[in-house]
């Protein structure tokens, strides 16, 4: 689901909407859109997931290629992901 474990730097769980989640953040050097030309770059993802269900996750994946101030757009993809919020109908697949 979430590709590649390469480059990563940090992994375990947080707290996401008061639900337990995955948190991953890589680092690695790749070419920007898969292709095999072009220089690599720097980039940095973290990755979230987040149970909604018991049959359904919400997967969150942010990534730049920002080197300066990388650790801080870090910081803003944990607050962005903090900020989610679940509505309980729509979690449980209700079209309501």
């Amino acid at each position: 689901m979430l590709g590649s474990a390469e480059g990563a730097v940090e992994s375990g769980g947080v707290t996401v909407d008061g639900r337990f989640a995955l948190r991953r953040v890589r680092r690695v050097r790749e070419r920007l859109g898969g292709g095999t030309e072009g220089e690599p770059v720097s980039t940095t993802s973290v990755d979230f997931v987040v149970p909604t269900s018991a049959e359904e996750i919400l997967v969150l994946s942010f990534t730049t290629t920002t080197e300066p101030g990388h650790r801080e757009l870090i910081a803003l993809f944990d607050v962005i992901a903090s900020s989610l919020s679940v509505d309980p109908r729509t979690a449980q697949g209700s079209n309501r």
